[in-house]
């Protein structure tokens, strides 16, 4: 399992950044564990490229979660784009990967 950092205020220009990461750590057949708990704020274009990471993970058969998913900032754009209830519940089954946490190994901080 590949334990990613990300950090600060994230928006489409890190986007491609977190996805190459995402997909060379799911490529070499590592599972992801997205440690969130230093980000300050996430735009819709970072929440997009983690879908499309846990998209990618499904297809692969390799795990995919977070630390630190209780952060406020990746709540409060998870609530503003309709993905979790104010209480954090998922809305949807298909995500719920964003309250399933996952243990970190190796960190590579984006």
């Amino acid at each position: 399992m590949r334990n990613v950092v990300l950090e600060g205020s994230l928006g489409i220009r890190d986007a491609a950044g977190i996805a190459g990461t995402l997909a060379t750590a799911l490529e070499a057949g590592e599972g992801v564990a997205i440690d969130v708990s230093a980000v300050s704020s996430v735009d819709s274009a970072i929440l997009q490229t983690l879908i499309a990471g846990h998209r990618s993970a499904g297809e692969s058969g390799a795990a995919f979660g977070f630390v630190g998913s209780s952060n406020p900032a990746l709540r409060e754009a998870l609530v503003a784009h309709g993905m979790v209830g104010t209480d954090g519940s998922p809305l949807t089954p298909e995500h719920d990967f964003w309250t399933r946490a996952v243990a970190p190994s190796e960190d590579e901080t984006v």
